[in-house]
């Protein structure tokens, strides 16, 4: 029963240290699995001492896991790219911490995110862009990120709206945010 005991221990050790270092979604949600099932064998060995430091341990994992999923979508966009990791995180986010949840947008807590359309020339294109300050109106020339290296441009707003997560017109985890009136 001891070496039953220990094989368990050592068993979900070896599964964090596992999502500790991966990069790969598939196999933190394979390991993550199997530490919650060993916890469980662990409880149904008998016993309160059992029972507790299964308790223990579950706490403990979990007091980790936000931790342990933010080095793995660090390491994720570094080999992927933000694009790719945002489709593993919504194809994983069933087992995703409510920090992460809010974070990348995935938590269904009602937030109206506040967008703006901005061109940059003269019958150019717009561009949509997340802002925080209300006083920004249709009209208004702000500086926004331009670009993957986000170079700072001055811009016009030619559209302002409101969008739940669902309904956005991008994918709010990848829109950039205006970064101030230049008015």
């Amino acid at each position: 029963m001891r070496y039953e005991r220990k094989d368990i221990i050592g068993d979900i050790a070896s599964a964090l240290i596992v999502m500790r270092k991966t990069s790969s979604f598939e196999t933190f949600a394979k390991n993550r699995e199997i530490v919650f099932s060993k916890i469980e064998e662990s409880k149904s060995m008998g016993g309160m001492f059992c029972y507790m430091r299964a308790y223990r341990i579950k706490r403990c994992v979990l007091s980790q896991e936000d931790e342990l999923f933010s080095l793995l979508i660090e390491r994720s966009e570094k080999r992927f790219g933000k694009r790719k990791t945002l489709d593993l995180l919504e194809r994983y986010k069933d087992i995703l911490p409510l920090k992460i949840k809010k974070k990348y947008g995935f938590a269904k807590d009602g937030k109206r995110y506040l967008y703006c359309y901005v061109r940059f020339s003269d019958g150019g294109k717009s561009y949509c862009y997340i802002y925080d300050d209300k006083n920004i109106k249709v009209g208004m020339r702000v500086l926004a990120p331009v670009g993957e290296h986000d170079e700072t441009h001055e811009g016009v707003v030619v559209k302002t709206a409101k969008f739940s997560y669902d309904n956005a017109p991008f994918p709010v985890a990848l829109t950039k945010h205006i970064i101030s009136i230049s008015d």
